[in-house]
């Protein structure tokens, strides 16, 4: 008979050794808990990290997306400018205009039907007048009988909004008497060609331009051998009374090739550029664009400026210096974490102004492309071989 458990007790012998029961001890607990927890946190920081990267990829695919569609359409148009008159063709048609409007520039010129996607034979040629309105030509105002367009179409490029609007109209609008009706190429709202645009302007090669970097040439430096700079307006007539806002002086600075309101008529002295660079600057949707609000009012004489924050924007030293606060552009010398030092102010053709708490402030990315224009013209005729020619003292 096998003795049972007590037997062994009673005994004082030690009983059958029992199976130790399966589990872990609470430093093993702690210690897998741990490396749970820094896995965890890694694993966070990783997925922020990518999240954060995916954004800027999609806030750039857009940007990118919506500027190069404008700017292929905007080099498409300048390759076809039409520039020269034919021999004994009456009013002139070769017209190139650029002038400051409001906190942008609006650009007109006419083209040929050489490239692309318009056609002589189209009537969609003309910009749509209003909400229904039908197109038309600009003559007839039937779209169901619209003049022949001659093979040229009159093109504009302006900003409403934030909006990048293209107006067209075929046959382009007749020059006026009068300076003003003269730079009316392609009149109406246009079509959008690009929503989100902070800023559309341009600089002009001249025949007396020597570097990008140089300001705008002077009327009265253009006989002087001094760096001369890119022009900021355009006149191909000479004598339309386009100018610049000058952000020194305050006042208005004429086109440096002007010559007065008798070279209106007169074609054969007119100027195309032969370079223009356009500068667009975009952002993308509401939801993924950098934007701060002011924390404290900024006067008009203001140099520091105070937001909620100052992430996202880019390091003025290594991007883009350039800020829109409401609608005044103001140039940037260095950032902390929840301020901007400002170098300068009412830049790109703005005013400068006061903006209470909680003006926005935007970025955006810029484009910058350099367009050569095969149609420029250039004039070196004296202004005496002008008088002379038109009959003026």
């Amino acid at each position: 008979m096998t003795p049972g458990p007590e037997s062994f007790a009673r005994a004082g012998r030690p009983g059958p050794r029992r199976a130790p029961t399966a589990g872990f001890t609470l430093v093993e607990l702690m210690v897998a808990m741990g490396i749970f927890v820094a896995l965890g946190a890694a694993l966070v920081t990783m997925v922020y990290a990518a999240a954060d990267a995916w954004r800027a990829g999609e806030r750039r695919r857009i940007v990118y997306e919506r500027a190069q569609a404008a700017l292929s359409m905007l080099a498409l148009d300048l390759a076809a400018v039409y520039s020269r008159e034919p021999v004994q063709e009456g009013v002139p048609m070769a017209r190139f205009f650029c002038e400051q409007e409001g906190g942008g520039y609006r650009l007109s010129f006419v083209r040929t039907f050489e490239t692309g996607p318009e056609r002589a034979i189209t009537f969609f040629a003309g910009s749509r007048g209003g909400q229904g309105a039908p197109y038309t030509d600009g003559f007839t105002g039937d779209p169901a009988g619209l003049k022949p367009l001659g093979g040229l179409l009159g093109v504009s490029y302006f900003l409403r909004g934030r909006e990048l609007r293209r107006a067209t109209l075929a046959p382009p609008a007749a020059p006026g008497r009068d300076a003003t009706s003269a730079r009316i190429i392609a009149p109406g709202e246009g079509e959008r060609i690009a929503d989100n645009v902070l800023y559309l302007g341009f600089r002009f090669w001249t025949q007396y331009t020597t570097s990008w970097d140089a300001p705008p040439p002077d009327p009265r430096s253009l006989k002087t051998k001094t760096a001369r700079g890119p022009e900021i307006v355009w006149d191909s007539t000479r004598g339309a009374g386009i100018g610049a806002l000058d952000p020194q002086t305050g006042r208005m600075r004429p086109f440096a090739m002007a010559r007065g309101v008798e070279s209106l008529a007169e074609g054969s002295d007119d100027v195309f550029p032969e370079i223009v660079e356009v500068t667009l600057v975009v952002e993308p949707d509401e939801r993924r664009a950098v934007r701060a609000e002011l924390v404290e009012p900024l006067s008009e004489a203001g140099s520091v400026m105070n937001v909620t924050s100052t992430a996202g924007f880019d390091d003025p030293s290594a991007g883009s210096p350039w800020l829109l606060v409401g609608n005044e552009w103001v140039r940037c010398a260095e950032k902390s974490k929840r301020s901007f030092r400002l170098s300068a102010r009412g830049e790109r053709g703005t005013a400068r102004s006061s903006h209470p708490v909680g003006t926005v402030v935007r970025a955006g990315t810029t484009f910058v492309q350099r367009i050569h224009v095969s149609a420029f013209r250039e004039d070196w005729s004296t202004e005496a071989d002008f008088r002379a020619k038109v009959g003026s003292p």
